[in-house]
């Protein structure tokens, strides 16, 4: 039952696939913990293998509610067995590493988990590192990461922990810029995160991040922040966005201007995006003969899978291909991270709103349909 493991473990467990450096600890004691930390993994990751082994095997759905139950009961056991080794070891910089790890999880356990770090670990070069995470890992408990990254800023030893930390701190800055009631918060939102990324570029570029995509210098992780801030925010201009469709016919986003443009960023495999598909086919047959349109980047490898889902579920609007013939990128071109990932521009080509994720069809709609109004009045 692939697909219903894939749907259940999206966000759990995060260090099931952590895959730890070997750290020579000069302590004793601090390396006795990190055995404990390893030997539990190792229990824990066996014991994961063995409820994902049981759920492929299900036979019915019951079967397969049953053991969705175990692993949804694992996970918070999974949790909990962490959580309690850090209590137990909170000043260990062993810990450190699955106190980051635990952010993800246990989001609810911020305010401690950001405690002990502030605490203990400020001169922790692997704090940077989790501070970079922490508009993503904690988008719905701004406040504390907020003062967290501050405090960070203020009080880390190290000029590199600093760094990271304002570079944190200016993400988060974008993330609650998408969230203001007025464009004026926005735009001091938006300048204050440019302010630290310039910053952290200048100063400390070459230093090297810890991120999903491997090692890299501080400076590249940076500059795709800073053109999505620059000329992806709410409010600005929309760059040209230009290749060919999935057809492999040209087409740009400007052979669209005077139109309200829905802009999705998709892909077969990706249940969330595939979910959306029959509003979208709703808005396209609403909206027809209006001055809207509804385009695609479709981020699938496989040519045949877009084929396949364009074809059993109806889709008839363009896509463009995410990896264009001249080796163009349209989803780094873009900064697109998750899917779906939705722009919807004004009639003249200003960025008006950005979900990252379905915000609810309503949602959709209202703002889609203050937008086509405008641009029929024009």
């Amino acid at each position: 039952m692939k697909s219903l493991f894939a749907s259940l473990w999206v966000g759990i467990a995060v260090w099931i696939w952590t895959d730890r450096p070997t750290t020579v600890w000069a302590d004793d004691k601090d390396k006795a913990i990190a055995k404990e930390i390893d030997e539990l993994s190792v229990r824990l990751k066996k014991r994961q293998q063995e409820l994902t082994k049981k759920l492929d095997d299900a036979k019915t759905p019951e079967e397969e509610k049953k053991v969705i139950a175990e692993l949804r009961a694992f996970q918070k056991e999974a949790d909990m067995a962490f959580l309690n080794l850090i209590k137990k070891y909170p000043a260990s910089p062993a810990v450190v590493q699955i106190t980051g790890e635990m952010l993800e999880n246990t989001p609810e356990e911020a305010e401690f988990l950001l405690g002990v770090l502030e605490k203990h670990h400020l001169a922790d070069p692997k704090v940077g590192d989790i501070a970079l995470r922490l508009h993503d890992v904690l988008s719905e408990r701004q406040d504390i990461a907020e003062k967290f990254l501050r405090t960070l800023m203020d009080k880390s030893p190290q000029p590199e922990g600093k760094a990271k930390a304002s570079v944190g701190l200016a993400l988060l800055m974008k993330v609650l810029s998408e969230r203001s009631a007025t464009q004026e918060d926005r735009d001091k939102k938006l300048k204050e995160a440019e302010t630290l990324l310039d910053a952290a570029a200048t100063k400390h570029g070459k230093a090297i991040v810890s991120v999903d995509a491997g090692e890299m210098e501080l400076e590249k992780f940076i500059k795709p922040y800073l053109f999505e801030i620059r000329f992806l925010s709410v409010g600005r201009k929309a760059p040209e966005l230009a290749g060919n469709d999935m057809e492999g016919k040209p087409m740009k986003l400007s052979d669209f201007a005077g139109k309200v443009i829905l802009l999705d960023f998709w892909a077969s495999w990706c249940g969330p995006c595939m979910a959306m598909v029959p509003h979208n086919k709703k808005l396209v047959k609403n909206y027809a003969g209006k001055p809207f349109v509804l385009l695609g980047v479709n981020a699938d490898e496989d040519l045949d899978e877009y084929k396949k889902a364009v074809n059993a579920e109806g889709i008839s609007w363009r896509s463009f291909r995410h990896k264009q013939d001249d080796k163009k990128n349209l989803l780094a071109e873009w900064n697109i991270q998750a899917f779906p990932t939705l722009y919807l521009i004004d009639h003249q080509g200003v960025i008006r709103a950005r979900w990252i994720g379905n915000p609810g069809d309503a949602v959709i709609e209202q703002e889609i349909e203050k937008l086509v109004k405008v641009a029929e009045a024009k």
